[in-house]
């Protein structure tokens, strides 16, 4: 305390006597004393370079963006919290207010109604679209060009330079542009678009023009199938495509600039732009002729053998169709129905033909028949190892195997839809093959085909290639309630095929086009073509060289050889107990080398009680529940 009294009157006495010097002190610090108690602002100078970075024109122009795009109301701008924001951020700006905010709403929306009427005005339309990245963002510019019908001069505009989301891949960019396209209303007018990402890209496929559109209508006839109010749409599509690009291909220059990476300027051999005048040169004068159009594609002869290739149908087959069915035996039906086709005189064989119910006494089950419930363990499996069974009560020969199943359990790997119709046709010739269809809840039996030119003037020509013609196939039907033979295209069968789990085609309903069915399993699909084959060991199909479908065959005629006199002497003793009796146990024992014993417990197996009452699968396919 005594230490701070003496630098108290220390002070004091100082004061009394510098008294000027300390009132000149005070007026030295002042200034700096206030600067360091006001508030903190920006500098004079560093306020005004702020200015200079942010416009009035670029703040005016935000606003306006963030009241459109943002769907904001005019009246925002009047509002104080709004009005505070933008101060903040830019003291010194001047902000809109709402009727010139809505002026300049309204002459942005003139500008762009200008563009989009100068360019409805025009035929023809070329936009180029540029993508890039820029730390980690893409973006998309698009330009439009157009020539002025009145002046003749070229026009331009930017239509849109915007953020692009995600990879640059084909849907992306495709979404992109046809957003782009409908807000400027053209959509219909640009028949060109030059894409700038081409020149980087190394392994571009060359292809031509005419495959691509002829892919497109293929591809425009499965979407049709699955439309229900837009199928006018579509075929309006398909129309306009065949008539816009008719012509287009008797121009080659023009063929040849529908090739990316290609310039008709890279080329100094003309040649085939000389073609393509003489070329439409004649083309013209053929239309002059009138009568004579198209006469170079009419056959001057037709022979029957050659309409045979392309139109079968064996009645056979058809006779050999058990119709009509049990409620929900559309797969025993089928079945037999096929054997009948193989073995008996209703076909191509020489045993009596065989009904349903004899098959199915012979499979184990007892009457009443219209009381099984054959859906829950009818599948494909198990009406392939019924044909087995069937065979050997009657001692012949056969295998199955599924021809064309692209999805699921038991697929059939690296088989293509070409492939499969071509052995199913080349089959449906045959008399040693007969084919099960498992389509939508249901089985039914191809008996023939018929290849039909796509155009009228080949009708009565003979042999032609796959691509000029689309295949029907028949198909006999067991059901009393549907048609007695169906006539579907293979496309569309190829279509039910590949459709997945849990959506499904109704073959027998493509007006319906693609459902989609209540399941949980997502995947697979068990639909496909089963073929039955009666086997001649001196001539065997050479698509029925099945390995995991044959070895059982393969293996019961080991084992007889193998046996040798041991099956001669059962034989005798058979014989000698009853014909009938001895017959049926003689066809066992040849055909699967089974004991007594295994046939016993395989009946006890098919008791037609359990099978009434049964709900899980029996097949290793999970089969569903097929209807009549």
């Amino acid at each position: 305390m005594s230490g701070g009294r003496k630098h108290l009157k220390k002070y004091g006495e100082l004061k009394r006597k510098h008294v000027h010097h300390l009132k000149k002190y005070g007026e030295l610090t002042a200034n700096t004393l206030k600067r360091k108690h006001a508030p903190k602002t920006p500098s004079t100078i560093k306020q005004s370079s702020l200015l200079k970075t942010v416009s009035q024109k670029s703040i005016d122009k935000a606003v306006v963006k963030y009241v459109v795009q943002g769907l904001q109301p005019f009246a925002v701008v009047e509002q104080e919290p709004f009005r505070e924001f933008v101060q903040d951020l830019q003291p010194n700006t001047k902000i809109l207010s709402w009727p010139t905010l809505r002026s300049r709403v309204d002459e942005a929306s003139t500008e762009m109604k200008k563009v989009t009427e100068a360019m409805r005005g025009v035929d023809r339309i070329a936009a180029t679209t540029d993508c890039w990245s820029a730390r980690r963002r893409s973006f998309i510019g698009v330009t439009a060009h157009w020539i002025d019908p009145d002046s003749l001069n070229r026009c331009s505009a930017a239509l849109a330079c915007k953020r692009l989301r995600g990879s640059h891949t084909f849907d992306v960019l495709a979404g992109a542009l046809n957003d782009i396209h409908s807000e400027f209303e053209i959509r219909e007018y640009a028949v060109s678009m030059i894409i700038n990402i081409l020149q980087a890209e190394t392994n571009v496929q060359m292809g031509w023009l005419l495959p691509t559109v002829n892919l497109l209508i293929t591809k425009l006839d499965r979407i049709k199938l699955s439309l229900k109010y837009c199928k006018p749409l579509v075929d309006a599509l398909q129309l306009g495509l065949k008539k816009r690009f008719s012509h287009m291909f008797h121009h080659p220059e023009l063929i040849a600039a529908a090739i990316p990476k290609f310039k008709t300027t890279w080329t100094k051999d003309d040649a085939t732009i000389r073609m393509g005048n003489i070329k439409r040169v004649s083309t013209k004068k053929m239309k002059s002729s009138g009568g004579s159009r198209n006469l170079q594609d009419l056959p001057l002869h037709a022979s029957q053998d050659d309409i045979k290739q392309r139109k079968v149908l064996d009645l056979r087959r058809w006779y050999c169709i058990s119709r009509p069915q049990y409620k929900t035996s559309c797969g025993i039906s089928s079945l037999v129905s096929c054997w009948n086709f193989l073995y008996s005189t209703l076909g191509a064989g020489s045993l009596p033909p065989i009904s349903q119910e004899g098959a199915l006494q012979i499979l184990g089950f007892q009457p009443p028949f219209e009381e099984i419930k054959f859906g829950p363990f009818t599948g494909n499996a198990t009406l392939m190892r019924w044909f087995r069974q069937i065979n050997d009560n009657f001692r012949v020969r056969g295998c199955s195997y599924i021809l064309y199943k692209p999805h699921g359990k038991h697929k059939t790997a690296g088989e293509t839809a070409e492939g499969a119709l071509l052995k199913l046709t080349q089959g449906l010739r045959d008399d040693t093959m007969a084919y099960i269809y498992h389509c939508q809840n249901h089985y039914f039996c191809p008996v023939g085909f018929e290849a039909t030119p796509f155009k009228a003037a080949k009708a009565y020509r003979g042999t032609l290639p796959t691509n000029e013609m689309e295949h029907w196939i028949l198909i006999g039907e067991p059901s009393r309630k549907h048609p007695a033979i169906h006539c579907k295209k293979w496309a569309d069968i190829v279509t039910d095929l590949n459709t997945q789990n849990p959506e499904y085609l109704d073959i027998r309903h493509t007006e319906r086009g693609i459902q989609c069915r209540k399941t949980k399993k997502v995947g697979g699909n068990l639909h496909c073509i089963m073929a039955f084959q009666r086997v001649n060991w001196q001539k065997l199909g050479p698509w029925a060289l099945n390995l995991e479908n044959l070895r059982h065959d393969l293996h019961h005629q080991g084992s007889e050889r193998a046996q040798g006199g041991l099956a001669e002497a059962q034989e005798d003793r058979e014989k000698t107990s009853g014909k009938h009796q001895a017959l049926a146990r003689l066809g066992r024992s040849n055909s699967t080398g089974t004991s007594n014993q295994k046939d016993v417990a395989w009946k006890c197996l098919s008791n037609t009680t359990e099978y009434r009452h049964r709900s899980s699968a029996e097949s290793d396919l999970e089969e569903d529940t097929t209807d009549d």
